[in-house]
């Protein structure tokens, strides 16, 4: 099933993700820059569950340093897309500096499959063989403003590969912005998994009935236990688990395993366990100390 999704940069600021199920988004270029917009896409994109792909303009030199500043940008476990193309100055990156870049940015556990090289820029650097690049496990992102259809231009092989992702328009409105839009033939589930990405977070889960049931709900659950795991009510505010979610589960569950049972123990069993505490302790601490920290134990319920 074909499905599309929008390039977005810098001349998008601002823009809504509404109706998006996916994102690629600029996150850097160079050894310095950063989208300014790129962290709000991110956090934005996170909030709605919708699966985001980070890119990198890759210019011509210094592709080692280039992959260290965006994998410093984007971190582990987000997919990358090189973008590679003709700069502003006129510049082009080679496929050695694709080479390079890809070799540094994996060194780091960066998440690095996809790469948009078009069929013209591939001709401007002497139609390499790109199959080396495939059995990297790195995917051709092709471009060809023509319109879209399922066996249009930007479907053909090049350089001994076929395109993923074809880029079929740079001027689909979306939400008030003129934007790169592309176009995927297989599942958003599957493309998802081929890029490296996280599991689609709309999948269903079995096996618990909840608010809702898919990954994201999960996600969410989870989010929601986390910040009550590490913070108590008493200590600021926080975010209460949804009633009848797995996080409240979690949460009860985790209540009652940190209440320590009422013990009922006799004059006697806790003189014996003060006998047996001093006999085993250094000889320093004197029995009254032992018995003065044991009877303080069991007074606030630490050790029963």
């Amino acid at each position: 099933m074909t499905f599309f999704y929008p390039d977005i940069a810098s001349y998008q600021k601002g823009i809504s993700l509404d109706g998006m199920v996916l994102v690629s988004v600029k996150a850097t270029e160079g050894t310095t820059y950063v989208n300014p917009d790129y962290a709000r896409v991110v956090r934005d994109a996170a909030k709605r569950q919708i699966p985001v792909i980070s890119y990198h303009f890759l210019r011509h030199g210094n592709a080692s340093a280039q992959a260290a500043h965006a994998f410093a940008t984007v971190g582990p476990g987000m997919p990358l897309m090189l973008d590679v193309e003709t700069a502003d100055n006129g510049t082009k990156a080679t496929i050695a500096d694709v080479n390079e870049f890809i070799s540094a940015y994996r060194s780091r556990d960066g998440l690095v499959s996809l790469i948009y090289l078009p069929r013209w820029y591939w001709q401007l650097i002497g139609s390499p063989d790109l199959r080396p690049l495939a059995a990297a496990d790195i995917h051709m992102v092709s471009s060809n403003y023509t319109g879209y259809s399922d066996n249009g231009p930007g479907w053909a092989p090049y350089g001994g590969v076929a395109p993923l992702v074809w880029q079929y328009t740079d001027s689909h409105a979306v939400n008030g912005f003129s934007v790169d839009f592309n176009a995927v033939k297989v599942p958003l589930a599957e493309f998802i998994a081929l890029i490296g990405g996280q599991m689609e977070q709309s999948d269903q889960v079995t096996g618990f009935e909840s608010r809702g049931n898919t990954v994201g709900d999960v996600l969410a659950d989870l989010s929601n236990f986390r910040d009550w795991w590490y913070l108590s009510p008493e200590d600021e505010p926080n975010n209460p688990p949804p009633p009848g979610s797995r996080a409240e589960v979690l949460l009860a569950a985790a209540q009652r395993m940190g209440q320590p049972a009422a013990v009922a123990l006799t004059d006697a069993q806790v003189q014996a366990l003060i006998d047996g505490l001093a006999a085993k302790l250094p000889p320093e601490l004197s029995k009254a100390d032992v018995e003065t920290a044991v009877k303080d134990a069991l007074r606030t319920g630490i050790g029963t």
